[in-house]
Order: structure tokens, then sequence, then C-alpha cells
């Protein structure tokens, strides 16, 4: 159930919103340092979250110490934004933040199929045998010009 009036607004760039406005199924976003990649990449992760209860998503870059230094700090603030208004709408969107296992559970503005929950994992390529057998509705690959295209192939 969607709390009555709750508003989620984030200030976009225009190629931000050119981009999670695209209705591809597969996207890219090109630009330059500091142009708003990967805040426009983890929006995204955080609007599947909300929008599609049960849906596992993964984030992705190179190694998983550049992942932890850059993307998820991105992630996770986003997050926090979300969560700052949360004692009005009742609502908390960050339920679980687990390094150990590499995932967070994200609150959905909807129930489906007993679900209320989205999950995200994050993994550095440099393992990707860890790949293997995961059942992904999405992935969030950052910085994709540092992997090699072997690492498609799992």
């Amino acid at each position: 159930m969607t709390p009555q009036g709750l508003q989620i607004k984030f200030n976009l760039t225009p190629k931000q919103r050119e981009f999670l406005e695209m209705p591809h199924r597969y996207r890219l976003f090109l630009g330059g340092v500091g142009s708003g990649k990967t805040t426009a990449g983890c929006l995204e992760v955080i609007r599947i979250c909300l929008f599609y209860p049960g849906t596992q998503i993964l984030i992705a870059r190179k190694t998983a110490r550049e992942l932890e230094k850059t993307t998820l700090q991105v992630f996770d603030e986003l997050l926090t934004l979300l969560d700052e208004g949360w004692e009005k709408t009742g609502v908390k969107f960050k339920l679980d933040w687990n390094n150990e296992e590499q995932m967070c559970t994200v609150k959905s503005l909807y129930s489906k199929d007993g679900y209320d929950h989205a999950i995200v994992y994050w993994l550095g390529m440099d393992k990707p045998d860890k790949l293997q057998g995961m059942n992904l509705g999405a992935f969030f690959l950052d910085e994709g010009r540092e992997v090699e295209e072997k690492f498609f192939e799992v």
C-alpha cells in the first residue's frame, strides 16, 4: 500500500531525466566525470525497488573496492535521503544493509505475491563466478568501460 501524500522528488539534470525516462530495456548513459551517471543508475535501481516488489537487482563495477568507494556511497546517500522524512510518512525504505552478505533490502511502495520489498546485491566484476545462478530482474553496471567483455558471457 502506498502511503497517502508520499512524494519522492530528486533534482535531476536534463541528461539524468532523459536517461531515466528512456523506455528501452537496455540503456547507456555516457558522460564525463561528474555528469551524474552513477546517480542516475542508482536512482533507477531505487525506482525498480519501489515499484517492483520481489525483484532482485545487482549493482556492479570492475572491482569490489571501487564499487564500495564510489557507487555504493551514492546508493546509500540516496536511500538515506528517502528515509529523512520517515517519521512523517511512516515509511522507511532502507530496511537492511549487510556488508558481509553484500546486499540491501529496500521497502517497495506496493506488495505483490507476498513481497513488500526488493533486494539489491552488489559485486565486483573481479569475481565473475559469483554471478553464476543469480536470478536478477535488473542489473546496473557502473563504469562499464572498465569491464572486459568476457564478464558478460557469465
